[in-house]
């Protein structure tokens, strides 16, 4: 391997920090031990993204006290297109902006007066960071984030805000598989705005699918509090929300996690009508902040929060399977649901998981048996176990194998929803470029 070259820092500093700017360029002199050169110093926000490309810059030390800044900034840098750019932040001790910076993306912070020490475990995460982050960029598992221009180019309406309630009267058909990864296609191949809620009466198992650990906020604690308060918020509810990374990088996906126990369910807090009046709550109180509500529902739909999910979405994707079981449990269930007044319209939509012709029962047998219902979309088997592979590394199969026959009809089914994920996708085909390029 070829001798490293520098590492380009772009500083980001605003004047109250000239003594710490001074520091810096004191200590990366030309031939500096520490392996960096300061290729800028910037003293406004609105340009940093804009001077850290014409600067060429590898790397940004940024003040969060910095005028203008908008901390949407670093992930934007994060993902440019020629090659990752990497923020560390420069921030006060004795705040919290050392947390918020590395939730927003940073790769790291420095305390502080700037130091030759500071300076010197500045490079070393620098170096370390920039190798991590080029091997990730050229791995399989990177998701890119559109830049603005070209989400606007590819955004051109065609899609709306919705709730969308994610059911099946039958265990095992993989409704939770679906939801989990519509949201994860939404939330980070597109960027949009979504929450997925783990709201299965019958134990929630979205965290295993997203690996997300189950302990603390979940949707019992957000009902004991609705239960105590009389009243649900936005910012209550988002309180509870668990945000969802790719490596290191926040994306749009948040998640309300779902019980840790079964028992819980016949609490007071979901239990009967305040069950039904908290998910009633819930859903008006993320509709506003959210693009995308995405509910996993448990089978029983005469549970109070169940019926207040399939109740209160816009539409109801009811899975099913290509099996006789599954079939005749949907349509003795949407017959009930009709007789509720809960089917009206195409507010339900059938999409058949684990699809295969070999299994005897054909699209003309779905609908029939369905009462003539269509077909939205079809979600095949996975023949190579794509889908297992995914579930025990944690991670949604779209985003861990988007050549997959299965993944590649999960993203059409999240299509339905939003359009421009097609276009997006196509987009991101050719999107790996300059790997290695600082080490080389």
């Amino acid at each position: 391997m070829a001798e490293e070259r520098p590492i380009r820092l772009l500083a980001a500093l605003p004047p109250a920090l000239m003594a710490d700017l001074q520091v810096l360029m004191a200590e990366l002199v030309p031939d500096n031990p520490h392996g960096i050169v300061l290729a800028g110093i910037t003293y406004e926000g609105t340009t940093l993204e804009k001077d850290a490309e014409e600067r060429e810059a590898d790397v940004v030390l940024l003040s969060p006290e910095l005028p203008g800044l908008n901390l949407e900034v670093i992930n934007r840098l994060y993902h440019y297109p020629d090659r990752p750019i990497l923020t560390i932040a420069l921030v006060d001790p004795a705040t919290d902006w050392a947390q918020t910076m590395e939730e927003a993306g940073a790769v790291g912070h420095l305390n502080r007066p700037l130091s030759r020490e500071g300076i010197g475990r500045l490079a070393r995460t620098a170096r370390v960071s920039l190798l991590e982050a080029h091997r990730f960029r050229a791995s399989d598992k990177y998701v890119p984030q559109l830049s603005p221009r070209v989400a606007a180019v590819v955004d051109r309406g065609g899609w709306m805000r919705q709730a969308i309630t994610f059911w099946s009267p039958t265990g095992g058909v993989g409704k939770t598989t679906l939801a989990t990864n519509v949201a994860a296609a939404l939330g980070v191949m597109a960027n949009k705005r979504v929450v997925l809620v783990d709201a299965d009466m019958n134990k929630g198992n979205v965290h295993l699918l997203l690996n997300l650990p189950q302990e603390g906020k979940n949707i019992y604690s957000l009902a004991t509090a609705f239960l105590q308060e009389g009243r649900m918020t936005t910012p209550m509810a988002q309180n509870h929300l668990v945000p969802y990374y790719v490596g290191r990088r926040p994306t749009g996906l948040r998640v309300l996690l779902g019980l840790p126990q079964q028992w819980m369910a016949a609490r007071d807090p979901l239990a009967k009508e305040q069950g039904l009046r908290f998910f009633e709550a819930l859903l008006n109180a993320l509709r506003p902040a959210f693009d995308f509500v995405i509910v996993d529902a448990g089978q029983t739909y005469n549970n109070p929060v169940h019926y207040a999910a399939l109740k209160g979405a816009d539409h109801v994707y009811l899975v099913v399977n290509s099996t006789v079981t599954s079939l005749n449990d949907a349509r003795q269930a949407l017959r009930s649901l009709r007789d509720a007044g809960l089917v009206e319209g195409d507010r339900v939509r059938v999409v058949v998981n684990k699809y295969h012709p070999r299994h005897g029962i054909g699209r003309r047998d779905i609908q029939k048996a369905l009462d003539e219902m269509p077909i939205l979309q079809e979600v095949a088997m996975s023949e190579d176990e794509a889908a297992t592979v995914a579930l025990n590394a944690g991670e949604p199969l779209v985003l861990h194998d988007g050549k997959a026959r299965t993944s590649r009809d999960l993203m059409t089914l999240a299509a339905t929803l939003y359009p421009p994920l097609v276009e997006i996708r196509r987009l991101q085909g050719g999107r790996r470029r300059g790997f290695m390029r600082l080490f080389s």
